[in-house]
Parts: C-alpha cells; structure tokens; sequence
C-alpha cells in the first residue's frame, strides 16, 4: 500500500479512524481522572572517606575504590536491611519488597553521589520516606565503611527532599499522549484489516484490479433514480446523462459489428443497475442520431416497462412463446429515435428459450430496422440467462455498482462470458461516489 492508497483509505475509514483515537484520549483522561496521585521527592548523598592520614596516592586510591563502592550501596538500598527500618521509623503497612517498589536509589554518573528518589500518595509522605531511607542507608554504608575499605566512610546529605508542588503521576500530558498514539494505532490496524476484509469495488482502480476488462466509466451515485430512473430523458444536461455520454462514446469505439449491433447490458448480481444503464445509453445513443432499440430481455424480471412508464404490450416473451412474428411486437417510441420492446415475467425455462434459434431469429429480425440493440438481460451469476444470449450478442457491457458488487463476482462474471467466446466491450460503474477518496478513479 503506497502513501496515495493509504491517504485514500483514512479518508475512506475516517469515521473509524476518528472515533478510534478520541476513544483512545478519553481513555487516557479517565485514567488520569481514576488514578492515584503520586508524589516524588530527590534526596543525594555525597560519600566520602574520614579518618584517612596516607599519602596522596593513598587518598587517590581510597577515593577510587569508595566511587567503586557506590554501586554496592545503590543496590543495598533496596534490601531489607535498609528499607526494614525505614518501615519500623515511619510505621508503615507494607513489606520490604513492596517498598522498594516505591525507592529508586543510583549513583550520579561517575562520582560519590547516590540520588534517591522516594514516591509517596501525599507530598508529605514523599519527604518523610525520602529521608528515612537516606538515613537508613547513611548508617548502613558508614557501618561496613570500616571492614571494606581502608578507611571509614562519611556520608552527608548534599539536597534535602523538597515537597513537590505537583503529582510526579499520572502524568497528564504523557497519558493523553499514549491514548492519542495507542488510539493512532489501534485505528491503523482496523483500517488495514477494513481494507483486507472489504473486497468490494468502489473505484475504477479497484474494477482494473479485479479483471482485464476495459473500464467505460462511470454514473454517479443519484438519489432521484427510485423517482426519475432515466436521468438521460428526464434531465439529459445533469452530470448523470454527461456521465452517460462518455460511456456511449466509448461503447460505440469498442464496436466492431458493421451492422445493427446487439449489445448485451449485464451484470453479476441482481440489484447493480443494469436496466437503468440500458435504458440510459439507449437513450444516449439515441440522442446521438442513432436509431435505436431497446429490448427488454430480463425475462426473469423485466424492468423496461416501469422505467419508462409505459405499459407492458405483446413484447419479447409473446414473440418467443407464443409464436407472434417479430413485425407483431408492441413497439413504443419513447424519444426521437429510440423505441423499447417490453416483455412480460416469465416463470421457468427462461435460459432455454433465450439460447434457442427462435430468439436468435427474433434479435435478428427486430435489428433489422435500427442503427444499434441495446438488449437488458438477466445477471450472469445468479442464473444463466445473461450467458444464453452470447449467440445473440455482438458484445456485453457488464454493470458493477460501487460499494455492492464484490471484486471475485465481477471477475467470474467476465470471466464466464469469455470462457463461452463473448466479446466483453467492458465494466461501467454504477453508484459511484461523488464526494471523498472514491469520488475519483
């Protein structure tokens, strides 16, 4: 995923991206809201060694030797044999162990120095347990001072505890901080796994990724359709007819037919959009001086009738079943130059009547008197009707819509017209955003 993909996905998954790192920043502040305050305190102590009467070389050696020492005593601070006595002074209800969670005792780089740091619930508690256990350790290390080096030890204290003014935690800003990074985190990693999960199209990109097929284009998303289902008709200067004009000229560049063409219109699944993209490039073509008709040959589910608000006469089905010759077929001229065959639902054996030669000769002769078919037929994956008119079909135009349409679904789709030697002219998209990262391919 390079940086433009991932830009395109946070703007595609902004909604979990952004409720994922404020659930992380409000879960920083509850915690800081709940936690318990903790106050720290410093106290150092310089060591030094007394008693001492030898040459300067001896003074040298013996000071060496004590900064070797430092590290000893910073480790024996947090032993029982220091911290028992801090426990008896300040009559606390805890153990030895437990304590030493609250001290953190080291030496200040390479010198005599050990800083002790104490951690208390109240400032006053931070003072208090910071010089008991400066003390506690002064007598220890002036004890042994005498049986492990050459001369006793001094031990002063150089900074007294101060109580602090603040909590040294929670601290505010690093909790809200770890929330916004940890939220940041959690939100790349259901980003990725939406990516993952999600293999529907959206995208010209994602429609070049899913087949070989040539993209066509694609019709926005429109809101109207349910009320005015042929935008080409109805509003032919809106963005959906402008959308529709682009794909027409790209349909009419893939023909290769010299006459009359039957271009099948399909899609893998019911509920993409292919009758409405049928009745639109019917209407498209038509606009462009083309004589042109439109045959309703979902017979499983015919469409045409309602999106053009005209009554189902003798049509498709009346001609295939029935035996009504071809010239008998209601045709209704729903604008300059197009004309719509509407059929009626037929109930079984709908894939063996589509791939008989009665239908072949049917096509043929309702052909003879236009420029261009443009024939809506059943989806290619539910059933097998779309498939039975590839004897028919010049070529398909197959219907992916965004967001619905499954990347592999679409692949078998053009796959299983390829696979019977149709001529896929290519995918159009429908639904297709308007606004955000999928809103351009």
């Amino acid at each position: 995923m390079d940086f433009k993909q991932t830009i395109r996905v946070i703007r595609r998954q902004w909604i979990p991206v952004v409720v994922t790192i404020l659930a992380g920043i409000l879960a920083a502040i509850a915690y800081v809201a709940v936690a318990p305050a903790q106050y720290t305190t410093q106290t150092k102590l310089l060591l030094e060694p007394t008693g001492g009467t030898g040459t300067a070389q001896e003074l040298v050696a013996g000071n060496n030797l004590l900064v070797q020492q430092v590290g000893t005593f910073t480790q024996l601070a947090s032993t029982p044999v220091v911290l028992q006595p801090v426990i008896d002074e300040l009559g606390l209800d805890t153990t030895a162990d437990k304590l030493a969670d609250k001290v953190s005792v080291a030496s200040v780089g390479l010198s005599a120095l050990i800083a002790i740091e104490a951690t208390a619930d109240t400032p006053e508690g931070a003072v208090d347990l910071g010089n008991a256990v400066a003390a506690s350790l002064s007598d220890q290390i002036e004890s042994s001072g005498s049986s492990t080096s050459p001369a006793a030890i001094s031990v002063s204290v150089v900074q007294e505890p101060v109580a602090p003014a603040s909590p040294s935690s929670p601290n505010t800003i690093l909790a809200i901080l770890i929330g916004l990074f940890g939220g940041l985190a959690v939100a790349f990693i259901i980003v990725v796994l939406a990516e993952l999960l999600n293999t529907r199209v959206r995208n010209g990109r994602d429609i070049a990724k899913a087949t070989d097929a040539a993209y066509l284009g694609r019709v926005p998303a429109e809101r109207s359709l349910s009320r005015k289902p042929v935008p080409s008709l109805t509003a032919p200067s809106g963005r959906f007819a402008e959308a529709v004009r682009i794909i027409r000229t790209k349909v009419v560049a893939s023909i290769s037919a010299s006459t009359a063409p039957v271009v099948v219109i399909s899609s893998p699944g019911l509920g993409d959009g292919k009758s409405t993209i049928a009745a639109n490039l019917a209407v498209a073509l038509a606009e462009g001086g083309l004589q042109v008709a439109l045959i309703d040959g979902d017979l499983r589910s015919p469409s045409t009738a309602r999106l053009f608000g005209i009554r189902s006469k003798a049509g498709l089905s009346n001609a295939l079943l029935a035996g009504v010759a071809p010239e008998s077929i209601t045709r209704s001229e729903v604008a300059t130059g197009l004309t719509v065959i509407t059929t009626d639902a037929v109930e079984a054996g709908t894939s063996d009547v589509l791939s008989s030669e009665r239908t072949n000769a049917v096509i043929t002769a309702l052909a003879a008197d236009v420029d261009i078919v443009i024939l809506d037929a059943g989806p290619l994956l539910a059933n097998s009707d779309g498939l039975a008119l590839s004897e028919v079909a010049d070529g398909y135009v197959v219907v992916a819509r965004a967001g619905r349409t499954r990347a592999d679904e679409l692949r078998q789709a053009v796959d299983s017209l390829e696979d019977v030697g149709a001529e896929v002219y290519g995918v159009v998209l429908t639904a297709a955003p308007v606004r955000g990262a999928d809103a351009r391919d």
